[in-house]
């Protein structure tokens, strides 16, 4: 059986055309029987071997791959993705990709499209999203999208708001654009089902309770250490220091996961494995850079661990990443422990690692990570809605950022060197 191809109006003469880049003709794939997801200029389908050769136009990445490297990355990576092509209707050529995720009840995706074709881009990219919008919301039943445009993306921008789409958060200048050459903000924009909307009512209409002061607090500073530094020791401060995870620490996280007190927190808690804890630490610890640092938290005193932070998902290239911590052992919370090692996680990402913005959410009922957050710098930038199961509908998360410029204006204590010391859980020096 013959394999089918396409009549393409691409050639190989040269690497740009009128219509947009081409350096090669495309790939088989017989358009012409493909009914599901066709708009008037482009259509998306999914991934075959064969685009490999047209990589660079719709793998989102800053960085060169070979069509080589990338039949194999199709190969070992693309194994249940929800990754499908943006191809142009009049040749069968790729021009983007469409990611999308698979979350309930708010699920996020994110467009491409090669800015080596220009206007058409624009166009394009806008007629995906009217692809997409019907598709998961009216056929799959979807609750609610999520996307994230530059805000430089300003057309993109205003026909989304004019088909329905409604901004829910910004980030200022975390994202580097290629196509304005500056630092432009991250725009949240949500659309949400009109059926669930009539039933469930709008969540923005939600009051978001607060607790504390809402003001932060003066930075206590790494310090260096009278003596040797604590075995391991990566950021050392007055009663706690980080190191990395060791394998040693999975039966104690297990254990402590085993006797969690708090069922707010991480809306619901959960228990892990010790070896299911080490493999997973040491697939994080494998990458070089690492995308997912994360320490163990321990005394000055006696090396005894409490907890583990990390920093999510680090985008090197804008220099932006999600920070999670917690306090393991119950018997050191709410005593300060927390803060401190935050205080350390922040000064390992903004003076070692050289980032930009840092951010965090924490779900509506967690008011007491919520006031940790401001108490600690991070401002509110937003509101995600619906993003997990509550109370028979779902609930509301806040989206904190803070800045490397916003944390360095914060007032800081003076620290000099000390001999290492620990105050004990439950004196009264601890809970001041």
């Amino acid at each position: 059986m013959s394999t089918p191809t396409l009549t393409t109006s691409a050639t190989n003469s040269s690497p740009t055309d009128a219509d947009g880049p081409t350096g090669a003709s495309a790939p088989a794939f017989d358009l012409s029987t493909h009914t599901f997801l066709v708009g008037e200029e482009i259509a998306l389908r999914p991934v075959t071997k064969g685009d490999a050769a047209f990589t660079s136009s719709w793998r989102q990445s800053r960085f060169p791959l070979s069509p080589e490297t990338t039949e194999t990355w199709i190969e070992d990576e693309l194994s249940g993705s929800r990754l499908y092509l943006v191809v142009r209707k009049t040749d069968g050529r790729p021009v983007g990709q469409l990611r999308i995720g698979s979350g309930f009840p708010a699920n996020g995706f994110s467009v491409f499209i090669d800015p080596l074709f220009g206007a058409d881009a624009i166009r394009w990219k806008i007629e995906v999203y009217r692809l997409v919008v019907p598709w998961q919301i009216e056929e799959k039943h979807g609750a609610l999208l999520l996307t994230y445009p530059g805000g430089d993306e300003t057309e993109l921008i205003d026909a989304l708001l004019a088909d329905g789409w409604r901004e829910c958060c910004r980030y200022p200048k975390t994202d580097w654009s290629s196509r304005s050459g500056d630092w432009v903000d991250r725009v949240f924009l949500e659309y949400l089902n009109p059926l669930w909307l009539a039933t469930m009512g709008d969540p923005a209409d939600i009051p978001l309770e607060r607790s504390g002061t809402g003001q932060p607090r003066p930075v206590v500073p790494p310090r260096p250490g009278a003596g040797d530094a604590p075995r391991g020791a990566v950021m050392l401060g007055e009663r706690v220091y980080l190191r990395p995870l060791e394998a040693d620490d999975a039966l104690a996280i297990s254990e402590w996961t085993r006797q969690e007190p708090d069922a707010i927190w991480s809306q619901g808690r959960s228990m892990y494995s010790p070896p299911e804890y080490v493999e997973w630490t040491k697939k994080l610890q494998k990458e070089d850079p690492q995308t997912w640092p994360r320490f163990a938290v321990c005394l000055c005193e006696n090396g005894d661990l409490i907890g583990s932070m990390g920093i999510v998902g680090i985008d090197y290239v804008h220099g932006i990443g999600m920070t999670e911590s917690e306090i393991n052992n119950p018997a050191y919370r709410e005593q300060g422990y927390g803060s401190e090692a935050k205080q350390l996680l922040l000064a390992y990402a903004f003076d070692v690692l050289g980032l930009r913005h840092l951010e965090s959410w924490v779900a509506f009922p967690n008011l007491r990570s919520a006031a940790a957050l401001r108490k600690q710098g991070y401002r509110e930038a937003g509101r995600l809605h619906w993003q997990y199961p509550l109370d028979g509908g779902f609930g509301n998360a806040t989206l904190f950022l803070l800045s490397a410029d916003e944390w360095r204006a914060l007032p800081r204590i003076p620290t000099t060197p000390s001999p290492l010391s620990h105050t004990p859980p439950g004196s009264e020096a601890a809970r001041a």
